[in-house]
């Protein structure tokens, strides 16, 4: 009468082509809408999220994960609080972002709050870099890159010393011509 289902148990839900697994489902069906609960997994096109608790409009594909994380390939980015703007871009708040899938990961960038779009890039509040856990870098504010196709761009510089006593600078560039060819340019200055 009030159009809701309650389902408890193995919960499989299917729609067009997104699945959600989880151990409790409340779905209304005049709001378009589901609270999950209960080790919560729900796979789309574009990424595999997973949470304590997802509240989900599925005809727009926005919604609220509890305590979860988010992984497209490589990439995965976890809050306490995630919310789901669209099918490729989210915020989390005490977030956590990385590319590394060792376990444990080897370093991540972890901050205040995350604006990712999928394909694009994240956009990190007051982040700290760590290494191994241990925090090296600070950043008031920092962009990473979300995508998995090469691109051009700088490479990380390196400074170094040389035998007679001179410092040496050297930037890198990289150049994606097309997806099969690339250059590598090295710029290096010599201090004697």
């Amino acid at each position: 009468q009030n159009e809701t289902v309650d389902l408890a148990g193995n919960v499989q839900i299917i729609y067009q082509n997104q699945h959600l697994s989880c151990q409790r489902a409340k779905i209304n069906l005049r709001s378009k809408s589901m609270d999950a609960s209960g080790n919560v997994i729900f796979i789309t096109p574009k990424a595999r999220i997973s949470g304590a608790r997802v509240i989900l409009e599925y005809e727009s594909g926005t919604g609220l994960i509890y305590d979860g994380y988010v992984q497209s390939g490589s990439v995965i980015f976890e809050g306490t609080q995630i919310l789901k703007l669209s099918e490729t871009e989210y915020v989390a708040d005490n977030a956590k972002y990385t590319t590394c899938t060792t376990c444990p990961e080897a370093w991540n960038f972890s901050g205040e709050k995350i604006r990712a779009e999928l394909g694009g890039y994240a956009y990190i509040k007051n982040s700290t870099m760590r290494f191994g856990g241990i925090p090296m870098f600070w950043f008031p504010y920092i962009a990473v890159p979300l995508k998995t196709d090469r691109q051009s761009g700088l490479l990380t510089p390196s400074i170094g010393q040389r035998g007679e006593g001179g410092l040496t600078y050297a930037q890198g560039y990289f150049w994606a011509i097309s997806r099969s060819t690339d250059a590598t340019f090295n710029f290096t200055n010599y201090e004697f």
